[in-house]
């Protein structure tokens, strides 16, 4: 797919998609989310991709929603998003934070635990890459995908025993998998691991749980 408002690369197992709207200081507009999910489609059909990195063209990374569109910027039929509630934790902060809708710079956001880590703009993709290979060279993708998916949809489970059942499922899935005696293997071996199972074919039997309680 050929795409105007981002550009994806590929840096070894690591993808890369740029919002691509420098002039606009990459403002989203509704065509550039079109596009990110095709994107994140083809990544996440790519077993030969195991993260993807997210940055934008230019010296911003995303102004926020275009409002060239004036009155119309909010309007879901327009060329634009529309903003949708979501669940947080509503402690003062939370609150301090939404109601006041105030810009806070990136120390603060440090400070917040909002980012991990903060860097020079000249090195800032390149340290990316660097945290991100950190974060996949020793773990199985499976494992990978398998925990993103827990961790986001236990947002919407009523108690913590429906985690804990999709969970055991999980260690239980994964304990008896080619990768774990892989893993172990490597271990021992003192070598790293080479995990043959994949995402688009290797997932366990109870995946995707969601699907059941929908």
């Amino acid at each position: 797919m050929d795409f105007k408002n981002i550009l994806l690369e590929q840096r070894e197992n690591i993808a890369v998609l740029f919002l691509n709207r420098p002039n606009k200081l990459n403002a989203f507009t509704f065509s550039m989310m079109e596009e990110i999910i095709s994107a994140l489609d083809s990544i996440e059909a790519d077993d030969s991709v195991h993260a993807v990195i997210i940055t934008g063209k230019g010296r911003a990374f995303c102004a926020g929603a275009d409002l060239s569109s004036g009155q119309d910027t909010f309007n879901p039929s327009f060329d634009d998003f529309a903003v949708q509630e979501s669940d947080f934790r509503r402690d003062s902060r939370a609150l301090e934070l939404t109601y006041s809708g105030r810009i806070i710079d990136a120390q603060e956001a440090l400070q917040l635990n909002l980012v991990s880590s903060i860097h020079d703009s000249e090195n800032l993709l390149s340290n990316a890459v660097d945290i991100t290979k950190k974060m996949v060279q020793n773990s199985a993708p499976v494992s990978i995908s398998l925990t993103r998916q827990m961790l986001w949809r236990s947002l919407e489970s009523s108690g913590p025993y429906d985690a804990h059942v999709i969970e055991s499922k999980a260690i239980d899935s994964r304990g008896a998998s080619e990768d774990a005696k892989e893993g172990v293997s490597s271990f021992l071996e003192k070598r790293p691991a080479e995990f043959k199972n994949k995402v688009s074919s290797d997932m366990p039997e109870f995946f995707p749980w969601w699907e059941d309680t929908n």
